[in-house]
């Protein structure tokens, strides 16, 4: 089920720019910006993984307040852009570090996103029944 805060492709190309190079233009290295048909991933693979993204930020913060909505998409944009690396490991670079960067980064929005959430009175996997 998608959510109003689930980021879109270009979002989550923010944080993994050069893997958005056109496979139709062979030689050509330059970032397209986004995840489209001529990519590796493409973006319907990318919207696959934000919607896994986006069910983990849930799944840990519960029901997202309406001014939580930037940073839980923040927080799955970045789980997304990690799992990017991970599950498409075609580059040079040395695709773990930079997956668990992402992954670090994720984690610690995630803990904002939580207490944040947790202090409007939003429910999470830890949150107190106030009934």
């Amino acid at each position: 089920m998608a959510n109003a805060w689930d980021p879109t492709t270009v979002q989550v190309a923010d944080y993994v720019t050069s893997r958005t190079v056109s496979a139709a233009t062979p030689g050509d290295d330059t970032p397209l910006g986004d995840f489209t048909a001529d990519t590796y991933p493409t973006g319907d693979q990318v919207n696959r993984i934000i919607q896994g993204s986006s069910s983990w930020v849930s799944a840990e913060a519960g029901s997202i307040d309406t001014t939580l909505y930037d940073l839980a998409t923040t927080v799955a944009a970045l789980h997304a852009a990690a799992m990017v690396e991970l599950t498409y490991p075609e580059r040079n670079a040395d695709v773990s570090v930079v997956a668990e960067r992402l992954l670090d980064e994720a984690h610690r929005h995630l803990e904002t996103l939580t207490r944040a959430n947790a202090g409007i009175g939003q429910s999470g996997p830890d949150a107190v029944s106030m009934i």
